[in-house]
């Protein structure tokens, strides 16, 4: 398992572009917490989860726990979490949203 990424080529890359450099991020998505921490160990740069609402991975049924618990583990190892949001939210329910 690649935890320590300071050990390993750097998934980040960079690209000479009209006159400057761009970093390219490995994203990788996550079913659910198992599938997060994985992609941490195999050197995922940031990774993407959908919640138990609002989200087109609903059905995996993240729990603001496992959530939470995912971005401890990120963050130990320098990793973004992005939780993520794709379908309409209406105004009755923003508040829910937001809590």
């Amino acid at each position: 398992m690649i935890k320590d990424k300071s050990h390993i080529y750097s998934s980040h890359f960079t690209s000479g572009i009209a006159g400057g450099s761009r970093s390219i991020e490995l994203l990788a998505p996550a079913k659910n917490l198992e599938c997060g921490i994985a992609a941490i160990d195999h050197g995922a740069d940031a990774i993407y989860i959908g919640a138990s609402r609002f989200g087109a991975r609903q059905s995996a049924g993240n729990s603001v726990e496992d959530i939470g618990k995912l971005c401890e583990y990120a963050h130990r190892y320098g990793v973004t979490v992005h939780v993520t949001i794709n379908t309409i939210i209406y105004d009755e329910e923003l508040e829910e949203t937001l809590a």
